[in-house]
């Protein structure tokens, strides 16, 4: 009979409790409130001198960032400064060049106008010719001065043609001797008149500023002799004396000057003569 092995002995499970879901033993992170995770702190209180304290050093810190702010803006404003000065000095140097050329500029032009002349009341013609003028000139010279043995180099007229308006002629002389016996003779122009009536009269070939300021003069002139007064232009110093008080022309008007200064009269009876100012 066969013998019974006996059976190896198994160990005994655990005993296995249940345990309910709503028993408070048991707990899963489901279960977890906020107010267990998280929970308030107590605020911390803080004495009146550690605040007056904090807010000193605030101030300090603030203080602080001002016055490197100030320093910076010192640096700033010097620099702006100095540029100023320095933009200044370029300015003031660059007048200085540009009132140096114009007078250049205005000597320039006056020693090319120096064989010149101006030359009004000549018959005008619409799309009139330079050598129709020319020949017109020459007529002029020849039977009004008597003058006949001068080079002229070119001739044209001034402006655009206007009915009923005299356009003036510049006549460019290859000699200043020429120029200058021209206007010796024009004199002998004073009681000349054309075809519409028109008076002759040669003036000299001056720059706009020049023209310009002898026309201011000139219309004090003219005002001063209707009021009766004693009048008196210098030309080369561009004033004028009346009744004992100095003018002088500055900036395109008349300033009266505290000094005066001895003026001497140089204008002819030619020059005297208010004429227009032709641009």
């Amino acid at each position: 009979m066969p013998t019974k092995i006996a059976a190896a002995a198994r160990p005994t499970p655990a005993k296995m409790i249940k345990t309910s879901d709503k028993s408070p033993k048991r707990r899963f992170e489901d279960d977890i409130t906020d107010d267990d995770e998280y929970k308030t702190i107590p605020p911390t209180k803080i004495s009146k001198s550690d605040l007056i304290l904090q807010h000193i050093m605030e101030m300090k810190t603030t203080q602080t960032s001002m016055k490197l702010t100030l320093d910076d803006l010192n640096v700033s404003n010097k620099e702006f400064r100095n540029l100023i000065k320095a933009l200044q000095t370029e300015v003031t140097t660059l007048k200085e060049k540009v009132h140096t050329l114009e007078c250049d500029n205005e000597r320039l032009d006056i020693e090319l106008r120096k064989k010149n002349v101006i030359l009004f009341g000549l018959e005008d013609e619409v799309d009139e010719s330079n050598a129709v003028s020319k020949s017109k000139v020459e007529k002029l010279l020849s039977e009004k001065l008597q003058i006949r043995d001068v080079n002229i180099d070119t001739v044209h007229r001034l402006s655009k043609f206007t009915s009923g308006r005299t356009r003036p002629i510049r006549v460019q002389l290859l000699y200043q001797n020429d120029r200058d016996l021209i206007l010796s003779q024009r004199s002998k122009l004073k009681s000349q008149v054309n075809s519409k009536g028109d008076c002759y009269f040669l003036n000299e070939d001056l720059p706009l500023k020049t023209r310009l300021t002898r026309k201011i003069l000139r219309d004090k002139l003219v005002d001063a002799l209707k009021n009766k007064s004693t009048a008196k232009i210098d030309y080369s110093r561009n004033e004028i004396v009346v009744d004992g008080k100095l003018y002088k022309v500055v900036n395109k008007s008349l300033v009266e000057q505290s000094r005066q200064s001895p003026v001497t009269t140089t204008t002819s009876n030619q020059e005297n003569r208010t004429s227009a100012v032709f641009l």
